[in-house]
């Protein structure tokens, strides 16, 4: 199966699908060609922002180049980009279905603080399964872990229209719920963060296997950001020029007549 996930008005090909099969097998086929495996931020953001043509076709699950890794402790430590994914190999070690990593990898995974979050064991276990619930009318993190963990996954990104996104597609004031490995393994270990249909709550499971024979990513080209912003500036402009509203980040801007910034 194959799925197109940038749009003709993109005047690069910015995102590429790369699936179904093995996600040990998908990687280096991803990575050969030039792309990165799109994180979780990359997921949220093209189910909002996506041309119209192909922002369906992200609601779909997607394995993500975030990891989650999981130490001997029972903590997790969640890396944006994770080098050490992108590394995988039909050959490489895994333990139960993740990636098997050595104490020297783990701590200076964990020393990346611009990339890394580490959850120790008793927040672990108050994030698992907890994600965004409506309260008074808006959608809110169900605690101060969940918020700390979807506030770096989406890299600082405001998360309520997505939240509203979710609840209308999946019919649940329940979403965006975060599952970690709680196995704690004798050595660390990592896994691809996937992130959950959007119908299905659009969960993040950082327990799925890597041998698993239905992973799917997105791949992002280098190019990818600017595009991005290219197609932005198509929208506004194009919005000022007819005198029309337009959205971004879940802001709605729109003309005012009569008014003079002098």
């Amino acid at each position: 199966m194959t799925i197109q996930l940038s749009a003709q008005s993109e005047r690069v090909v910015p995102y590429e699908y790369f699936g179904d099969g093995r996600v040990v097998d998908l990687m280096p086929v991803l990575t050969k060609a030039g792309y990165h495996p799109g994180g979780v931020a990359v997921i949220v953001d093209r189910r909002q922002h996506a041309p119209e043509e192909v922002r369906n076709n992200f609601s779909t699950y997607f394995w993500t180049g975030d990891s989650a890794g999981t130490d001997e402790k029972g903590g997790a430590l969640l890396a944006l980009d994770s080098p050490l994914l992108r590394q995988l190999t039909p050959e490489s070690l895994l333990v139960n279905g993740a990636l098997k990593l050595e104490q020297k990898q783990w701590k200076e995974l964990k020393a990346d603080k611009e990339h890394s979050l580490y959850l120790n064991h008793a927040q672990v276990e108050q994030a698992h399964g907890k994600g965004y619930v409506l309260k008074d009318g808006k959608f809110v993190p169900a605690n101060k872990t969940v918020a700390k963990a979807w506030n770096h996954l989406n890299k600082g990104k405001d998360l309520q229209n997505y939240a509203q996104q979710v609840s209308e597609a999946s019919k649940s004031n329940d979403v965006m719920r975060l599952y970690f490995d709680q196995s704690k393994p004798n050595t660390p270990t990592l896994r691809s963060l996937v992130v959950d249909r959007i119908d299905h709550y659009s969960s993040v499971l950082g327990t799925l296997s890597l041998y698993h024979y239905l992973g799917r990513f997105a791949g992002v080209a280098p190019e990818a950001h600017s595009a991005r912003e290219k197609v932005l500036e198509t929208r506004v402009q194009s919005a000022l020029e007819a005198g029309k509203a337009f959205d971004f980040n879940g802001t709605l801007y729109a003309p005012v007549s009569g008014v003079s910034l002098k």
